[in-house]
C-alpha cells in the first residue's frame, strides 16, 4: 500500500536528519578544538564538513515532509 511506504520513506528520511544533525554538531565541536589548539586549517575543513552535513539534515527534513503529505493526502492526478 503506497500509505505504507511513504511512512516508510517518512521515517527512513527523519533518521537520515537527525543522523546528519548530529555528524554536523560533532563537527562543529572538533572544529573548534581544531580552532582553539591553532589548527586553523584542519578548523575550516571541518567547519566546512559541518556545513555539507547541517545540509544534508536540511535536505532529509524537506524529503521527511514532503513523504509525510504524500501518505496522508494520497495522490492527486490532475488530467
Amino acid at each position: 500500500m503506497a500509505r505504507h511506504y511513504h511512512h516508510q520513506q517518512e521515517e527512513k528520511a527523519l533518521r537520515q536528519e537527525a543522523r546528519a544533525e548530529f555528524q554536523a554538531e560533532r563537527l562543529e565541536a572538533k572544529a573548534v578544538n581544531a580552532a582553539l589548539h591553532g589548527n586553523i586549517g584542519q578548523a575550516i575543513h571541518l567547519e566546512r564538513k559541518a556545513e555539507r552535513k547541517e545540509h544534508q539534515a536540511e535536505n532529509a527534513a524537506i524529503r521527511a515532509d514532503i513523504q509525510h503529505d504524500l501518505a496522508h493526502h494520497g495522490h492527486h492526478h490532475h488530467h
